[in-house]
């Protein structure tokens, strides 16, 4: 079964920091996204509810495929 993972980055960091996880999941034949958003602009639940849950939704749309969330750090607290 394929899956989408969401890799999400730490306080004052872009996804390009989550870049080598990516990769490393890409090699094992894993679709990865690493998208950057304001992490110090936003407070978190801001970043929760107007940021990260609108994209989720759009991913979530085909329910024959599990989402997985990685985190780092304020990733964590946002997810």
């Amino acid at each position: 079964m394929n899956a989408e993972r969401v890799l999400l980055h730490g306080l004052g960091r872009s996804g390009w920091s989550m870049l080598w996880l990516a990769r490393w999941l890409a090699r094992a034949g894993y679709e990865t996204q690493a998208p950057s958003y304001p992490s110090r602009r936003l407070g978190i639940a801001a970043l929760g509810d107007h940021w990260l849950g609108p994209r989720l939704d759009t991913l979530c749309q085909d329910q024959s495929r599990p989402l997985h969330i990685v985190t780092h750090s304020l990733g964590g607290l946002v997810a």
